[in-house]
């Protein structure tokens, strides 16, 4: 799968305390996500991690104020595969089944469309809020 900026695989990782290599049982489903630009600079790949672990502190400060629907944000990390040429990174994080929906971006995308969910749009105006305007 593909969106605008990377392209997406599906992965499997067998847990680091299992002897076992039965994928079927003792595996756990992530994605792993590699921007398509090629030269994308690794220092890239390290900046987003940071980025997605400054969203879970907000989310987590955004959850102290008892919201109706909490929010998480999923951890992420990064895989480099050293034997293959050009040592690639990937973003790695767990899957979700499911359908992917976008409800705004940082751009100023805000999909009208799905009025029923509130959650991302107060999310999104809570840490403009918080952060003085700055995010």
């Amino acid at each position: 799968a593909n969106g605008a900026m990377r392209e997406c695989y599906r992965m499997k990782k067998l847990s680091n305390f299992s002897h076992s290599n039965d994928w079927l049982r003792d595996s756990n489903n992530y994605v792993a996500k590699r921007y398509m630009e090629k030269d994308t600079e690794r220092d890239t790949y390290f900046q987003d991690v940071k980025l997605q672990m400054d969203a879970k502190l907000w989310g987590e400060e955004f959850n102290r104020h008892n919201p109706p629907k909490k929010v998480d944000i999923f951890m992420m990390a990064v895989l480099e595969l050293p034997e293959r040429p050009g040592k690639p990174l990937y973003h790695i994080e767990h899957y979700i089944d499911g359908e992917y929906v976008k409800y705004n971006s940082n751009s100023g995308f805000v999909d009208v469309g799905r009025c029923c969910r509130q959650t991302p749009q107060t999310f999104s105006h809570f840490t403009f809020e918080r952060s003085g305007h700055e995010l």
